[in-house]
């Protein structure tokens, strides 16, 4: 590593934000361009310049870089006093806490897993801070430049859990079991996920596979009949949604005046919420939704503070805007690098169940489109947790829901 850190070469600090180094680098680039700067080493210095900001504005090569620069910082620190070594003498035998080609002297360059050490510790620190697409690049960066490792697929097991993805974090925990049979964390994790025990033997989809095929607590004949009941519940929802509609449009008096639902129609009121209902307990019956408990739950925080469902946030903004209910999702999706499937679904078919009363609330339809979602997000919530409980088979509801 040279004596000028890239840091140095551009003049910012090292907490320095992409936008601070961009803007330097253009002040810069400007002084020292080779077809403006007449010095004879403006060159060279261009260059610099330039492979400063390559390797700090790109995520992972600047994670990887400032762990080489700690690790080289920390082999350089001068020995402690004498008699701290007098006090303690080190002790025959093979230094177990330095593995072998893993130390190194003052000025050498740090062992490769040192520095995957730590682009990992870097990925866990965005992880803590909610910065799930830097986690998962300087994952994926360490994996290819280092080798399949344990510690990086738990970490994006735990990114995968943070957007909703359980599946896909149940594949990456099992492939970490795989790496590392001794990795505890990751098979607790797992087993958290799927519900049981189980042994370090399954890898990628596999994993998916197996929660897929668990038995259901009752077996054998029950399985056709619940098919059955889930078709007849759909059957049965549908035609509700249907006759709802159609009462909306033949009423008689506009049912909604106004901006304010409080003035509506009650029957516009009671049809919207049980229609939202309806469309949120099939889809959430079939399948189509994965559990709500899981997609809307408060999520861990690092700090220690307590954390804040997101079902609960979204549930009371849709009552005061459910337009801007879905617009902050948006954020906090965007924020995390990944959105829910499920609660994508959801907010969808609130848009489609508004569409639908609205086209039949003439000549009240541009006030449903406006505020309609208002009332039917939360019913769509109501159904999709009505469809767990059933789903649930008499369980106990799980206590980070709601």
């Amino acid at each position: 590593m040279s004596a000028r850190t890239h840091y140095e070469t551009l003049g910012v600090a090292r907490t320095a934000a992409t936008e601070e180094i961009k803007k330097r680098f253009r002040e810069l680039a400007r002084r020292y361009h080779p077809d403006v700067a007449s010095t004879a080493d403006a060159a060279g210095r261009f260059r610099e310049i330039n492979e400063a900001y390559r390797v700090l504005c790109d995520p992972a090569r600047r994670a990887l870089y400032d762990a080489e620069l700690k690790l080289a910082q920390s082999r350089q620190r001068p020995p402690g006093p004498p008699r701290a070594a007098q006090a303690t003498p080190p002790r025959p035998g093979p230094a177990a806490s330095h593995p072998q080609g893993t130390r190194s002297g003052p000025g050498t360059k740090p062992s490769p897993a040192a520095v995957r050490d730590g682009v990992l510790d870097e990925a866990r620190a965005c992880l803590r801070r909610l910065k799930l697409r830097d986690a998962e690049a300087l994952c994926r960066h360490a994996i290819r430049t280092f080798g399949r490792h344990s510690a990086a697929y738990e970490i994006l097991g735990d990114i995968a859990r943070a957007r909703g993805r359980a599946d896909d974090a149940l594949a990456h925990y099992s492939l970490a079991i795989q790496l590392d049979r001794a990795n505890r964390s990751a098979q607790e994790k797992f087993d958290r996920l799927v519900g049981q025990p189980s042994g370090p033997t399954l890898s990628g989809r596999a994993a998916a596979a197996r929660r897929a095929a668990r038995p259901a607590p009752s077996s054998g004949r029950t399985a056709p009949s619940g098919d059955r009941a889930r078709a007849l519940g759909t059957a049965v929802g549908l035609a509700a949604l249907a006759l709802l509609i159609g009462r909306a449009a033949w009423a008689d008096n506009p049912p909604a005046t106004g901006v304010n639902v409080l003035e509506w129609d009650v029957l516009l009121l009671a049809s919207l919420a049980a229609g939202g209902l309806i469309a949120g307990f099939v889809l959430a019956v079939n399948g189509t939704l994965g559990p709500l408990s899981r997609e809307l739950a408060a999520r861990p925080n690092p700090r220690g503070t307590p954390a804040v469902s997101l079902g609960l946030v979204l549930l009371s903004f849709s009552l005061l805007c459910f337009y801007a209910a879905a617009a902050l999702y948006g954020g906090i999706a965007l924020a995390r690098g990944g959105a829910s499937r499920s609660v994508l679904l959801a907010l969808t078919a609130t848009v489609v169940v508004v569409l639908l009363f609205a086209a039949a609330s003439q000549p009240s339809t541009g006030f449903v489109l406006l505020m309609g979602g208002n009332v039917a997000f939360p019913g769509v919530a109501a159904g999709w947790r009505l469809a767990d409980a059933l789903r649930r088979e008499g369980r106990a509801a799980p206590r980070g829901g709601w």
